[in-house]
């Protein structure tokens, strides 16, 4: 017989006030990041708010280690184990390595579900994650790779890019090069089980947006907006990629980042 002023007795006196204390703590509003380290390591990093002194980044955990990172099997002499690249998406953490290397946790155990191996070194880029395909890039290559099996779906040739940027929103997925934006169409890029469907998988190149090289690309919900970077300025596109037709982009505006400066 449970007697008045246990614990047990004083929780039971609190009903429904109970379960939303422990509600809101257990789905208490979390910011979290993923940081890829020069030496292989991932970690689960979170962002506290309401701190006034001290560091707001707190270390969760260490996803992975650099001793696993180095069991590719390529490039592993003299090879940095650097982490080039992360993704987030659809329950996968996506982790480019320099050494060529895709690894694949599950979230939110992360637990390494997959590790594939391009062969090729991966620069430093910004990977996707899009219906359980990533898409990932070498300097002259996008691959496009089936997350849940480890299977390499497609390899398409880029024009040269020193740091890839990856970006799939509405139908099209862009690719920022050194000198030129490379688009596909989604569908046939991501959904086509084969390259043997000629037109389909045929890139539009926006070459030369600036005369200097390319340093950042920002794609607006839905494709048919985007901004592209160089040293000296930005400047914004309206790209309508929609139709069967290829249209070349219409500058709208151009804002010099050294007059700011």
């Amino acid at each position: 017989k449970i007697g008045e002023g246990s614990l047990p007795w004083r929780l039971a006196q609190r009903g429904l006030q109970l379960v939303l204390i422990i509600a809101e703590f257990l789905l208490a509003p979390r910011v979290v990041l993923y940081a890829g380290c020069e030496d292989g390591r991932i970690k689960l990093l979170e962002l506290l708010e309401h701190i006034e002194e001290g560091s707001r980044v707190k270390e969760v955990r260490l996803v992975a280690s650099p001793d696993a990172a180095s069991k590719s099997g390529f490039w592993t002499i003299g090879c940095p184990r650097r982490v080039s690249g992360l993704a987030v998406g659809d329950n996968c953490l996506l982790a480019a390595m320099f050494s060529g290397s895709l690894r694949v946790f599950s979230l939110p155990s992360h637990n390494e579900q997959v590790n594939i191996h391009l062969k090729v070194l991966l620069p430093p880029q910004s990977p996707v994650i899009v219906n359980f395909m990533g898409l990932a890039a070498s300097r002259r290559a996008l691959y496009v790779v089936n997350l849940r099996q480890g299977e390499i779906l497609h390899e398409v040739p880029l024009l040269f890019a020193a740091r890839p940027c990856i970006v799939a929103e509405g139908q099209a997925v862009f690719v920022q090069c050194d000198e030129a934006i490379r688009v596909w169409k989604r569908s046939a890029l991501l959904e086509c089980a084969s390259l043997s469907h000629g037109e389909d998988m045929q890139p539009q190149d926006f070459r030369n947006p600036h005369r200097q090289m390319l340093v950042g690309m920002a794609v607006l919900p839905g494709g048919r907006f985007l901004a592209t970077a160089c040293p000296d300025e930005i400047r914004g596109w309206a790209w309508p990629l929609d139709g069967a037709k290829e249209i070349a982009p219409h500058l709208l505006w151009t804002v010099s980042t050294t007059a700011v400066c």
